[in-house]
């Protein structure tokens, strides 16, 4: 209202009829805002209402007075038609201005929610290695390895910690309106259900139920990991979106700044009121694009390192190219030496900006690439494994089957062994009893009587005795 005043309601009086809207609707937005200060969001709406009622019938009698200068004729509609590109100037401007606000405002509440699923996430890791840990001892107490007696007491702590943690991401899905996240909370309150009952129990039922916990933990970390990689695309996405419109922006600068030497002293004055601050609001929008850029780079470093690299690439160039300063510079440049050298400058702006459109959206190419790089890594090591184990079990195979030729190489010799031995003490047996008959031939043949008979007689006495001789012996 201050700005049409001084600018355009000089020049027209048919802008009057907006004059004395607008002041309503900003009464209108002044009872919202007090609400809002409340936490009263129902109180807010009825203000809110008449507001944007009070904001249409402007837009309406706006349409109407441009409708009757553009089919006027005669020497007014000229100065007519330069007031109302002076007021939709204004409200482009306005309108700049809000919406740099609310996506301010907007992107600081994502970020709030941004850093609850973040430390959601590290609780939920913490809690699946000590619920492991739990089902591990539910086994042994099933098995009777363990004694039972205060065996639910960590069960049930792990329980009140998985509420506590699908109690707040409920929570956040309320206040982002997300189906999927609150289909997430259930699944999270479902563990600790099972948790409970796991508690409950210290037979092969509680070890079961311990194991059904554990399964929707890692289904709650997978869902909350999803959240995290669209998030990785949600931020490009809006970072690509607010260099798009940079460009647009410095497009349209451009041809301004090219047309401020031809304009007269009030018309350029205006045109470079208005520029100046476009290029202060710029300066601002590549700052904080610049930080969030960077900040989305570390956060993604580890996970997604291909994206977060193209990230860095586009932070960097802001910095490289000098881009702020430029902007920064030509603000003075402008004021002062509009003409070639101011031109050149604008070209350089609108080149740099076009780099930036560049490397973002190669970033959101990369989204993705390390996740595949780590499958296809996870799959080599997958099949190095499989060949390794398939290695291991022909060598054991191996070993197995020299075993047993082992053995049996071994009964065998036992075996020839036996034999050698029953072989050489059946023949030492044999050649102990001829000697002894040969002795008692001997005898007999000394006692006397005739030589012959004597001699066939001993022999066989000697070999009767001998045999007698082998047994004892």
């Amino acid at each position: 209202m201050r700005r049409m005043n001084s600018r355009v309601m000089p020049a027209d009086p048919a802008f009057r009829t907006i004059q004395e809207i607008l002041p309503r609707a900003a009464e209108s937005m002044r009872e919202a805002e007090n609400e809002l200060q409340e936490q009263d969001a129902d109180g807010a709406l009825p203000p809110e209402q008449r507001a944007l009622q009070h904001l249409q019938r402007a837009e309406e009698a706006y349409e109407e007075v441009m409708v009757t200068m553009g089919g006027g004729g005669g020497g007014g509609g000229g100065g007519g038609r330069q007031a109302a590109e002076d007021l939709a100037d204004l409200f482009e401007l306005e309108l700049d201005k809000m919406r740099n606000q609310y996506e301010t405002l907007q992107r600081a509440g994502q970020q709030q929610a941004d850093d609850t699923i973040d430390e959601l996430m590290e609780r939920l890791r913490e809690l699946a290695r000590r619920q492991e840990r739990e089902a591990e001892r539910q086994r042994r107490r099933a098995r009777g390895q363990q004694s039972t007696q205060g065996g639910g007491a960590g069960q049930r702590a792990l329980a009140d910690e998985a509420e506590e943690a699908a109690r707040r991401l409920e929570r956040l899905a309320r206040e982002q309106n997300s189906p999927q996240m609150m289909d997430t909370a259930r699944r999270l309150q479902e563990a600790a259900d099972a948790m409970r009952r796991a508690a409950a129990n210290d037979d092969n039922l509680g070890f079961a139920e311990a194991g059904t916990a554990l399964d929707r933990l890692r289904e709650v970390q997978e869902r909350l990991n999803s959240e995290q990689r669209g998030r990785l695309e949600r931020d490009i996405a809006d970072q690509l979106r607010r260099a798009n419109r940079l460009a647009d922006e410095q497009r349209e600068m451009r041809a301004e700044v090219e047309q401020l030497p031809g304009l007269q002293d009030e018309a350029r004055f205006d045109a470079l009121r208005r520029l100046l601050e476009q290029k202060g609001q710029m300066e601002e929008e590549v700052a904080d694009l610049e930080r969030q850029i960077d900040s989305t780079s570390a956060e993604f470093r580890r996970d997604e390192r291909d994206a977060a690299r193209e990230l860095q690439e586009a932070a960097g160039g802001i910095r490289d190219n000098k881009l702020k300063e430029k902007i920064r510079y030509t603000r003075g440049l402008i004021r002062s030496r509009p003409g070639p050298t101011a031109n050149a400058f604008e070209e350089q702006i609108g080149e740099n900006i076009e780099q930036l459109v560049e490397e973002l959206t190669e970033a959101a190419a990369a989204v993705g690439r390390s996740e595949g790089d780590r499958m296809a890594q996870a799959l080599d090591r997958t099949r190095d494994l499989m060949r390794s184990l398939e290695s291991l079990d022909h060598r054991m195979w191996e070993q197995g089957r020299q075993g047993e030729d082992g053995e049996q190489g071994r009964q065998q010799g036992q075996e020839g062994q036996q034999g050698q031995q029953g072989q050489a003490g059946q023949e030492g047996q044999q050649g102990q009893q001829g000697q002894q008959g040969q002795a008692g031939q001997e005898g007999q043949g000394q006692r006397g009587g005739q030589p012959g008979q004597n001699a066939q007689a001993g022999g066989q006495l000697g070999g009767a005795d001998g045999w007698r001789g082998g047994d004892a012996s």
